[in-house]
């Protein structure tokens, strides 16, 4: 049973290692369209900055051999989607791309925040236990 809990595990880690990747690709790309004002190629660099951090981030956090570096990469990851996120509502308010585009992407770094926010209390919490 602990085996198969393990594949599970594995599992999931490349399905939001995956996810997380093809977000910042989808936002690379969406980046692309801005137009080429000052403001927007500053914020352009910032969200492919922040975008990508959160997918080689969570990379590395899905690689690290002990739960504390785990939550420790986990941080960066969230503090990197919340901005990333951030740079996304400034980019629709500005009305510099399609809502649709916008809202599709911020969808799903949305969901993806959540998915490592609820991952590490759950690490938090089984280390209390364990301690």
């Amino acid at each position: 049973m602990n085996e198969n809990i393990n594949k599970t595990v594995e599992f999931m880690k490349e399905i939001i290692q995956q996810r997380s990747k093809e977000v910042s690709l989808a936002i690379i790309n969406m980046v692309e369209m801005l137009p080429s004002k000052i403001a927007a190629l500053h914020i352009a660099k910032q969200i492919i900055r922040s975008s990508t951090s959160v997918a080689a981030n969570c990379r590395i956090a899905c690689q690290t051999g002990t739960s504390k570096e785990y939550i420790d990469k986990l941080q960066i990851v969230i503090e990197e989607a919340g901005e990333t996120l951030f740079w996304l509502e400034i980019i629709r308010e500005n009305k510099w791309c399609s809502p649709n585009q916008i809202d599709k992407v911020y969808k799903e770094m949305n969901d993806l925040l959540s998915v490592f926010i609820s991952s590490a209390k759950s690490v938090k919490n089984t280390m209390r236990v364990i301690t």
